[in-house]
C-alpha cells in the first residue's frame, strides 16, 4: 500500500491509497485494513446515493473504478470525508461538449491558462461531490486554483475545499477532502 506524502488539509491528515485490479481483492483489503486499524471488521453500509462507508468508524473511504484501468481506493482517518475519482486520460471525448457543460466562466479562463485536460475538471468535481455525498452538479462547484504541486482549491457555497491529483501514465487520480457530514443511510 502506498502512502500519499502530500497531505491535502494538514500534516495530521493521513491518506492511504492504492490501485487494484479486481473488486474481490479490494474488498479483502478493506476487511484487512479494518482489522489492523479498528480491530474489528465492520460491514460496508451505503448512503442514499450509494456511497459506501464503515458505520461507527474513525476511518472514511471511497473508491472509483474505470473499465480496463482498474479500481482505486482512498482511506482517511479523522473528521474528514474523502472522495476519489479515477479517469483514463487516453479516452476520446468531445471537449466542446464538456467545456460548455462542466466549466463556469472563471474555470474557462483557468482551463486555457493551465492546459490540464478537460477530464481533470470532471474528475476533481466528481471526487468533490463524492466526498460530500451529494448529487453531481458540475457547475455548482468551482475550481479556483491549481498549483504546480498538484494541489487544487475548490469553492462550493462560499466554503473552500482542498484536493489533490496524481497522474500515473494514462491514469488520473483525484482526491478531495471535506469535513464529515451527516450520512443519510
Amino acid at each position: 500500500m502506498e502512502y500519499l506524502a502530500n497531505t491535502l488539509i494538514s500534516k495530521e491528515t493521513n491518506i492511504f491509497w492504492d490501485l487494484f485490479d479486481s473488486r474481490k481483492v479490494l474488498d479483502q483489503y478493506l476487511i484487512q485494513f479494518q482489522l489492523q486499524n479498528d480491530k474489528v471488521a465492520r460491514p460496508i453500509n451505503y448512503t442514499h446515493l450509494k456511497r459506501p462507508h464503515f458505520k461507527n468508524s474513525s476511518f472514511d473511504f471511497n473508491l472509483s473504478h474505470k473499465e480496463k484501468i482498474g479500481l482505486v481506493l482512498a482511506i482517511v482517518k479523522g473528521p474528514y470525508r474523502i472522495g476519489i475519482d479515477l479517469e483514463d486520460l487516453s479516452q476520446k471525448i468531445d471537449e466542446r461538449l464538456f467545456y460548455d457543460n462542466i466549466l463556469n466562466n472563471d474555470e474557462k479562463v483557468l482551463f486555457r491558462k493551465n492546459k490540464l485536460s478537460i477530464i481533470f475538471y470532471w474528475s476533481i468535481k466528481e471526487a468533490f461531490f463524492k466526498s460530500i455525498d451529494q448529487d453531481f452538479i458540475p457547475k455548482a462547484v468551482s475550481v479556483c486554483h491549481v498549483s504546480s504541486s498538484n494541489e487544487v482549491i475548490l469553492e462550493f457555497k462560499g466554503a473552500f475545499y482542498h484536493g489533490n491529483y496524481l497522474i500515473k501514465g494514462n491514469k488520473l487520480i483525484t482526491f478531495v477532502l471535506s469535513n464529515r457530514v451527516c450520512i443519510n443511510e
